[in-house]
């Protein structure tokens, strides 16, 4: 008869263990825990149970060290300050682009007027050209 071979309680335990240890729950550690095992029997299972406990690997390792509790205050005021000022940045610049849109959309449009102005000036000269023409032909005659 064969064995039966590891479960996804044997796995939860032994993760849970370690983890309560301060360790990192990895696929060799869980098999040392349990003393059996086959990596590919072990992974299927500690991935579920990272799932189910909302855990990354990424957040495991042994003895990580915790900022004291003024350097933790200060970093979170830091923090909140550049958050504030950074709004507040954002906002004066929100506030130039719009300043410059509009003059932008001003100067656009003078640009429009004085071309138009320039277009009818264009006319006119030719106009006033072909008269001069007309009157030295008269003169002339």
């Amino acid at each position: 008869m064969g064995r039966l071979g590891i479960t996804y309680l044997d796995v939860f335990k032994a993760a849970s263990e370690l983890k309560d240890k301060g360790l990192n729950p990895t696929v060799d550690a869980v098999r040392a825990t349990l003393g059996t095992g086959s990596k590919s029997t072990i992974v299927p299972h500690l991935r579920q149970w990272r799932a189910r406990c909302g855990l990354k690997a990424e957040n495991f390792g042994a003895n990580k060290p915790e900022l004291p509790p003024d350097l933790l205050t200060v970093v979170k005021e830091w923090y909140q300050n550049f958050n504030r000022s950074s709004a507040m940045e954002i906002y004066d610049l929100k506030a130039q682009l719009s300043n410059l849109l509009l003059k932008n959309e001003e100067l656009t449009q003078k640009l429009y007027q004085t071309e138009k102005e320039k277009q009818f000036l264009i006319k006119e000269k030719i106009e006033l050209k072909v008269e001069l023409k007309h009157l030295e032909k008269i003169l002339i005659s």
